[in-house]
């Protein structure tokens, strides 16, 4: 793409653009009250990549954008698990739970065994975390939407090199298709009367075009700029009552097409194994391994 082709009035995102410690600080202590649905998903979720592990015999995976815990929680009752975040918020709210889990072990009904060392939470950037012997690794909930296409291929060569056998990795995505014919019309998405109280959300969305860096690049003497490519980002501002008072927050994330997605799992020697799409089609999980 020239420099000549770039609409002026479309933003250009720069690597590591939207990748901030600080992006869910004021969300994670209630991020599960509003993510984490109560319709069975997480558990669903759970299951289904217990089964693909299990079925590689894989002893220790990475959840590298573990939030606040839903997969890991759960997953290492089964296998070792190095858990980590970009958030500092996240990971203190994962460890509460862990903490909490501990502390109710002693009446708990499903008798799984506590390892000391079993989970391990830390800070960490998924495109450069160490793994450590891990031999599979889970970004789930759209982690990789955080990413432009560029770091996305830059955290699949990590995780490529990191890895050992089987080198597996299972990890999901916004889809294009689906987000591209929302209704952008503010919408109410969530309304329960919850421990915190009653909390109310409405969402809106809207699918904006964006010019994405490919590699990082800084114009020469000859005026060449960095390549670049259009790209879709899905732009969002929520409004938040609890008991009445009111929050705003905004976030914005790359939406991959799957021949997208494809074509960076084979430049990065990955093999797709996979693709399994959620109930409304909103959501596409991969599951990818190692040539």
């Amino acid at each position: 793409m020239k420099k000549s082709d770039i609409n002026q009035d479309i933003p250009i995102v720069t690597l590591n653009h939207h990748l901030r410690p600080d992006a869910y600080q004021a969300l994670a202590s209630f991020y599960d009250i509003l993510e984490l649905d109560e319709s069975g998903s997480t558990s669903h979720l759970n299951r289904f990549l217990k089964a693909q592990f299990q079925n590689k015999n894989v002893s220790k995976i990475a959840d590298v954008c573990c939030g606040t815990g839903a997969q890991s929680l759960e997953l290492f009752k089964h296998f070792k698990i190095q858990a980590s975040d970009l958030s500092p918020s996240m990971i203190n709210e994962a460890q509460k739970k862990l903490a909490q889990m501990k502390s109710d072990y002693v009446t708990a009904t499903d008798k799984f065994q506590i390892i000391e060392g079993q989970l391990e939470f830390k800070v960490a950037n998924m495109m450069d975390v160490t793994l450590n012997e891990c031999q599979a690794l889970i970004a789930m909930y759209n982690g990789v939407g955080h990413l432009s296409l560029a770091e996305f291929k830059i955290s699949l060569q990590n995780w490529y090199g990191e890895l050992k056998a089987p080198g597996i990795i299972v990890f999901d995505f916004f889809s294009l298709d689906y987000f591209k014919s929302l209704n952008e019309s503010e919408q109410l998405d969530f309304d329960q009367i919850t421990e915190r109280g009653h909390v109310k959300r409405w969402v809106k969305s809207r699918v904006k075009e964006r010019i994405e860096k490919i590699a990082d690049g800084e114009e020469s003497e000859l005026e060449k700029p960095a390549e670049t490519l259009k790209a879709a980002y899905l732009d969002c501002s929520w409004r938040t009552s609890i008991n009445g008072l009111i929050s705003y927050e905004t976030t914005s994330v790359r939406l991959y097409t799957e021949k997208e997605v494809a074509t960076a799992l084979v430049e990065c020697g990955f093999g797709l194994v996979g693709t399994k799409k959620m109930t409304e089609g909103d959501v596409i999980i991969v599951v990818a391994q190692k040539n």
